[in-house]
């Protein structure tokens, strides 16, 4: 079973795509030319955060309440980084920064990354602790931990991203989104679940 994954991302760089050359009086075929190969791409880059989960199959059956704490992370690790890919391009677009106030703003995040991971990691530790069987209980610590983790990773990459991509002269609005989508998830689910397999084995050794 793969996540529901979080769009914030992908929307908003879609809309920038569409804005660019599409109206809504546009001929079919200009809109099919100008969305399906996005829209392609999108199914590629899952494809890639999916590879993540699909190592540990038999894990996440063994253990169904993965299924309702791993969206949870994927959302939340989005949402952490659109709010700060936000941040960053608005700075970008209105001249309030440029790529070589980088460390600046990544200090900004991270700082403020401190208080923001650790309220959302107790609380998914909290609902974890409650839904979870009472032989599973363990899980919460993981589930606390990982979403720490990936808040940290998420207001870095939304900072660092795109700096990066506008440094490079690529536009940071158009790839920010998907990139982030796929790293995020990558990186969390891969993370969440090897943590849940060798507690597990932990767990059964005690």
């Amino acid at each position: 079973m793969i996540p529901d994954n979080n769009f914030d991302e992908v929307e908003i760089a879609q809309q920038i795509i569409i804005n660019e050359d599409e109206t809504a009086l546009s001929e079919p075929q200009v809109t099919i030319r100008k969305r399906l190969p996005w829209l392609l791409s999108n199914i590629m880059l899952y494809i890639i955060a999916a590879s993540a989960i699909s190592p540990f199959q038999e894990v996440i059956s063994s253990v169904p309440i993965l299924a309702v704490i791993m969206p949870i992370i994927s959302n939340t690790s989005g949402n952490v980084a659109i709010q700060a890919v936000s941040v960053t391009l608005r700075g970008l677009s209105m001249g309030e920064v440029t790529p070589l106030d980088t460390f600046k703003v990544l200090r900004k995040e991270i700082i403020a990354a401190n208080g923001t991971s650790l309220a959302l990691g107790l609380t998914l530790g909290i609902l974890s602790l409650i839904w979870a069987p009472v032989e599973e209980r363990w899980i919460s610590i993981v589930a606390a931990v990982v979403m720490i983790v990936n808040v940290f990773i998420a207001a870095s990459l939304g900072t660092l991203l795109p700096m990066i991509l506008k440094r490079c002269n690529i536009d940071p609005a158009l790839v920010s989104g998907p990139l982030l989508t796929t790293t995020l998830d990558a990186i969390g689910f891969f993370t969440f679940l090897s943590m849940i397999t060798i507690a597990s084995h932990l767990h059964l050794q005690i």
